[in-house]
C-alpha cells in the first residue's frame, strides 16, 4: 500500500502544479480583463452642451483615459433626432439631446436610458419674432405663421404658450421646419414666429434682428438637456456611465466660472468664431448646473410624455421610470 501511495505521488503532485497553473491563468485571465479597457462611443451635437466643451478642450477624453476608458466620438449631429436614431441603430453608446424628444423616442420603443439632467435656463428657449413686427404678445400669434420642429422642442413651445393663453392650436399656422433650415425663413419673412431653442435662440438674435417674444421660464417649460445611453450598453458599463457623468460634472464646472471662454467654444463649433455677441450671450445663458436626475426632475419628462401623447404623437404613456438612471453625486 505505501509502495502504491508512493509511486501515485508524482502524478499527484504533477496534478496540483497543473491546477495551480490554470488558477493562475485563470486570475491572470481575470485581472486582464478586469484591467482592459473599456470604450465608449460619444456623439456631439452641433449646440451648447458639456460634451462640446468636453470633445473640443480635449478635457472629456482626458478624464476618461485616466479611467481607463477610451472614447470614440461620433458626429456631429445636426440634432438630437439623428443622434437618437444612431443609437437605435447601436452606432453610438452615449448623446447629449433634449428631454422632450427623449419621452418621445422611448414612446416610440427605442432603448435607450437617461443618466444626466441640465434644466433648460429661463431664456434658452423661447418664442421669437422680428424686432420691427407688430407681433407683441401671445394673442398676436393667432392668423400667423409659426417655424417648429415636428415633434420636438419648438412644437412643444408653442403649443405650450398657446395653452397657457387659451388659444387653440388650429388658430395658428405651424410651419415644420429642421432648425438649421429655419434662420433663413425667418429673416426672409416667410415665418412670423420661430419656436426654438439656443444655439439658433442667440443666433436669431444677433444676426436675424430677432427679439424673445416669450422666454421657456415664462411659459414654464418642462424641457431640459439630458445625457442619453444606450440601455443595454448602460447595463453593461455602469461605471463608464458613472465616469462620464463626472467627466462632464468637471466640464459643467468649469463652464460656470468661465462663461466667456465657454461661450467662445461653442460660438467656434458653430462657425461664429469672431462673433463676440454670439459667444457671450451663449457663455451667459448656457452655463446652468448639471446634475444626476431628482424625482421631480422625472416628473417633469413624464409631463412631457403626457403633452405627446395628448397630442396624439405618441400611442401610449410610456414607463419613463424605467428608462431612467440616477446616478449617486459627483465623485469628480
Amino acid at each position: 500500500m505505501r509502495k502504491l501511495v508512493w509511486s501515485a505521488l508524482p502524478l499527484l503532485l504533477a496534478g496540483l502544479v497543473a491546477c495551480s497553473g490554470d488558477n493562475n491563468k485563470a486570475a491572470s485571465e481575470n485581472t486582464d480583463s478586469q484591467n482592459a479597457k473599456k470604450v465608449v462611443r460619444i456623439a456631439t451635437l452641433n449646440g451648447t452642451s458639456d460634451v462640446v466643451l468636453g470633445r473640443d478642450r480635449g478635457t472629456l477624453e482626458q478624464y476618461l483615459a485616466s479611467k481607463n476608458i477610451e472614447v470614440k466620438w461620433e458626429g456631429p449631429f445636426n440634432s438630437a433626432a439623428p443622434a437618437y436614431e444612431a443609437i437605435n441603430a447601436k452606432a453610438i453608446d452615449i448623446t447629449v439631446g433634449s428631454s422632450s424628444a427623449f419621452a418621445n423616442v422611448i414612446a416610440n420603443g427605442v432603448q435607450i436610458d437617461i443618466f444626466a439632467y441640465q434644466p433648460m435656463p429661463a431664456f434658452g428657449e423661447g418664442i421669437v419674432v422680428a424686432k420691427d413686427s407688430n407681433i407683441n404678445s401671445v394673442h398676436d400669434l393667432v392668423g400667423k405663421k409659426v417655424a417648429v420642429n415636428k415633434g420636438g422642442t419648438g412644437e412643444y413651445l408653442l403649443s405650450i404658450a398657446l395653452k397657457n393663453n387659451n388659444i387653440p392650436e388650429d388658430k395658428v399656422e405651424k410651419s415644420y421646419m429642421l432648425p438649421s433650415d429655419t434662420g433663413t425663413a425667418f429673416s426672409g419673412k416667410h415665418v412670423d414666429a420661430w419656436a426654438t431653442w439656443d444655439p439658433y435662440l442667440s443666433v436669431a438674435q444677433d444676426l436675424y434682428n430677432a427679439k424673445i417674444l416669450v422666454g421657456g421660464g415664462d411659459l414654464k417649460s418642462s424641457n431640459a438637456v439630458g445625457y442619453f445611453a444606450d440601455s443595454n450598453y448602460a447595463k453593461q458599463n455602469p461605471e463608464v456611465i458613472q465616469a462620464v457623468f463626472e467627466g462632464l460634472k468637471q466640464e459643467n464646472d468649469w463652464a460656470k466660472a468661465n462663461q466667456e471662454e465657454a461661450g467662445k467654444v461653442w460660438a467656434n463649433r458653430l462657425g461664429y468664431k469672431d462673433n463676440a455677441n454670439i459667444a457671450s450671450n451663449l457663455g451667459k445663458v448656457n452655463t446652468v448646473p448639471l446634475r444626476s436626475l431628482s424625482d421631480a426632475d422625472v416628473e417633469d419628462i413624464v409631463k412631457l410624455a403626457h403633452w405627446y401623447h395628448e397630442k396624439g404623437i405618441i400611442k401610449a404613456v410610456p414607463d419613463v421610470k424605467k428608462h431612467v438612471i440616477q446616478l449617486p453625486a459627483s465623485k469628480a
